[in-house]
């Protein structure tokens, strides 16, 4: 029997499917996940400055922190798969948030320029609860972090109870655990990125992790002009209005899928799989055929 429960978390709507027997297990396992997750969400809040992250690491006074366990495991994943994705996943895009509070394009503008020399992999290392910055005003922003981690989280807390299947999905960052009650796999949506209230392709998940990243629903503002919600050293490229990763963890898709979306030609790993949707709602598995769409459009011109 599927059990359904819904709680609301870092902004976005969270669901858990539990096949279990159980009424009152299932509830026990859901409050668990619950707990853990508001508890992901408290200590890692980017906007709340009495946050763990910004106590600790945001609002340092000295270069160089000493970090709880989970943290230390947490950034240890983000650097190994950073490193693979060519830095193209940043965490340090922390730094820009001044430019969101600057009256003007052309000031926020200036202050980005300013601020990029203090972005990057390279200001910061980890040598086991060791962090070291490079400079005073890098600054982390994990909100393509945690929320991944989190769902991740709730897998090894569902495993625990040897339940036969589970679907647990924060706002489209999701994993599948097992099969449904009668082996049936799960069924997963992706939505429409020019209509969301449509679905555009679904796939059959098990054991496996999705997530969806696109620039099509979310902005925000750098003075007057209105920019993706995904930050990086380059911006997001035009061709693509969303890319959805299949992959083992919920954190490695989180990052790929992000990574994707500004760098479409990164090498994915052999359990790693992507689906990117273009500006025509074409459907790629590869970049090499969404640069032979563009090579072939431009040469029509």
């Amino acid at each position: 029997m599927i059990h359904k429960f819904s709680f609301q978390a870092m902004t976005v709507h969270c669901e858990l499917q539990l096949v279990m027997d159980g009424e009152q297990d299932a509830r026990q396992l859901a409050d668990r996940i619950i707990k853990n997750t508001l508890r992901l969400q408290q200590k890692y809040n980017f906007h709340a400055d009495n946050s763990w992250l910004n106590r600790t690491i945001n609002q340092r006074t000295q270069q160089v922190i000493e970090l709880d366990d989970e943290t230390a495991a947490v950034l240890a994943q983000v650097r190994q798969l950073s490193t693979r994705l060519e830095g193209q996943f940043d965490i340090t895009v922390g730094t820009l948030k001044p430019c969101f509070r600057q009256r003007s394009q052309q000031e926020a503008l200036k202050l980005r320029k300013r601020l990029l020399k203090f972005m990057g992999p390279q200001q910061w290392q980890l040598d086991g609860n060791r962090l070291e910055f490079a400079n005073p005003q890098c600054r982390f922003d994990l909100g393509g972090v945690i929320k991944e981690h989190a769902v991740d989280q709730a897998v090894v807390i569902a495993r625990e109870t040897g339940l036969k299947g589970a679907l647990i999905n924060f706002g489209g960052d999701l994993y599948v655990h097992g099969t449904r009650s009668h082996g049936d796999p799960f069924r997963v949506a992706v939505k429409n990125p020019q209509n969301p209230r449509e679905m555009l392709f679904a796939l059959e998940l098990q054991n496996q992790a999705l997530t969806t990243s696109g620039h099509y629903e979310r902005h925000q503002s750098m003075g007057k002009q209105k920019v993706s919600h995904i930050l990086g050293r380059r911006e997001v490229d035009p061709r693509l209005l969303s890319v959805t990763v299949v992959s083992p963890s919920v954190l490695t898709s989180g990052l790929y899928s992000t990574a994707l979306t500004l760098q479409p030609d990164l090498p994915l790993d052999d359990d790693t799989h992507a689906v990117m949707v273009d500006n025509r709602l074409q459907l790629h598995q590869s970049h090499r055929t969404l640069d032979a769409l563009s090579a072939s459009a431009a040469s029509a011109v």
